[in-house]
């Protein structure tokens, strides 16, 4: 979302209801809505909340802040329910592969060094060997593994409670390099996109988030 789609009224009374702001708005585009400074700035605060009322659950209103001359409130269309629930089988599908994979990874890593599995995190950085076949690269609690051959990358969590902790961002990586999967056409910001969709995901009881 490169772009923004900027409205200027000069009386916030004149700024249009939620229904006629819609077309205004895109995945990709944003819309910045604009009202003179010289009026309270406690209005900001009035219409976001109004517009919250207004507009459907995909659209977040936020205050994006005021110049000398102008308060400023962007809304944004965020990918809808419909659109995530439409790929859910998918997701959950990718989810329960990428806990199977990272799983067995973390285990083939701690046999390639000579110790345990929960061993792991308290020696992430001094790992001397790999699987055959694959890059580590520790960082913060994870430990990224990288197929040479494919390019696939999954991510070890190394913080507790399992190894396959979901992390939105990598694990749209996990969809991206992982032959038989792919990242939903519909997912334009890739890891806001699906922070919303493990919030989705599980309202609908399709699976706990990470």
């Amino acid at each position: 979302m490169n772009e923004i789609v900027t409205k200027t009224w000069f009386s916030p009374s004149k700024i249009p209801s939620g229904d006629r702001l819609i077309p205004f708005v895109s995945r990709e585009k944003p819309l910045m809505i604009r009202f003179p400074a010289m009026f309270s700035a406690r209005l900001v605060e009035d219409h976001i909340n109004w517009l919250k009322e207004e507009l459907p659950e995909h659209y977040e209103v936020v205050d994006a802040g005021s110049t000398s001359m102008f308060h400023r409130i962007t809304i944004a269309q965020l990918i809808s329910e419909d659109e995530v629930m439409a790929v859910a089988d998918a997701l959950v599908a990718a989810a329960i592969r990428f806990a199977r994979d990272a799983t067995e990874l973390a285990y083939r890593v701690a046999e390639a060094n000579g110790i345990e599995a929960d061993e792991l995190a308290e020696r992430m950085f001094t790992l001397d060997h790999s699987p055959e076949g694959w890059e580590l690269f520790p960082h913060g609690k994870h430990l990224r593994c990288s197929d040479l051959a494919t390019g696939q990358e999954v991510e070890i969590s190394l913080a507790g409670n399992g190894f396959a902790m979901l992390d939105a961002e990598f694990f749209c990586r996990y969809l991206e390099t992982t032959p038989g999967f792919e990242l939903p056409k519909q997912f334009l910001d890739p890891a806001a996109d699906m922070e919303r969709a493990f919030d989705i995901l599980e309202r609908n009881g399709k699976f706990r988030g990470g």
